[in-house]
């Protein structure tokens, strides 16, 4: 069998041999299931790097990341402060508001977190309230956060409804997603409805035979199952073949 080169993209190239190798009769395909299996999750690790239209991608020179960096740290300039479960962390009011309608709502507000520039957020610690602030300055981080540290700065990211910050963060969880915390990393996915990372966590979870017996044995939330719903309980599934019939 042979598929000509000319024309295609690496992306076409291979979305041509899966057609026809589709085309080929069943006993066929059959034989060359490892070959399609190998083409399918080509296709998929392009797909995984190649960023949509919405958040297109640019380089910045390391002396602007640097600037921002300086911005972030210049205290003495910061006017707002942000209260977190174990203490207090500061930024540009202004910064915050161009980023997020919803802080910049309660900013303007009469009530206290506008008139005093300090908004609480008793439910995260100060390292997620930093975290979200790196990422939200300077579109990187210096530091090696744990993935908990990381879905709480996603949290705060989300429910202020800064977008890129969440796209950012949700990046970086897809390269911290182990057996352990699969089905927090997974939830929260399915939560905040971030398609990569919830693309990112069917192929982990295909692939782990510790997911695979959790799924099989029914130990992961009703959320995370919804991602593979061919792994549901065999209780689960005959319930719901009782109910049909």
């Amino acid at each position: 069998m042979k598929v000509d080169t000319s024309g295609h993209s690496a992306i076409s190239y291979v979305q041509a041999w899966l057609q026809r190798l589709d085309d080929g009769d069943y006993d066929f395909r059959e034989q060359l299931s490892v070959e399609l299996s190998c083409l399918t999750k080509v296709l998929c690790c392009f797909a995984s790097t190649v960023p949509s239209a919405e958040h297109a991608r640019v380089s910045v020179h390391e002396g602007i990341v640097e600037l921002w960096e300086k911005y972030l740290v210049a205290n003495t300039s910061h006017d707002l402060t942000i209260e977190a479960t174990d203490g207090v962390v500061t930024a540009h009011a202004q910064m915050l508001k161009g980023a997020s309608a919803v802080i910049s709502a309660m900013l303007a507000s009469p009530m206290k977190e506008g008139q005093a520039q300090r908004i609480q957020v008793k439910d995260v610690p100060k390292c997620a309230v930093s975290l979200f602030l790196e990422i939200l300055y300077t579109c990187s981080t210096q530091n090696e956060p744990g993935y908990k540290t990381t879905l709480q700065a996603l949290d705060i990211a989300h429910r202020w409804q800064v977008d890129v910050v969440v796209t950012i963060l949700g990046d970086l969880l897809q390269g911290m997603i182990t057996d352990a915390n699969f089905s927090e990393i997974a939830e929260q996915a399915v939560l905040k409805g971030l398609e990569n990372l919830k693309a990112t966590s069917q192929k982990f979870g295909a692939e782990s035979r510790a997911v695979q017996a959790q799924l099989k044995g029914g130990h992961v939330p009703a959320l995370v199952q919804q991602l593979f719903p061919s792994a549901a309980p065999s209780e689960q599934k005959q319930s719901r073949k009782r109910r049909r019939l």
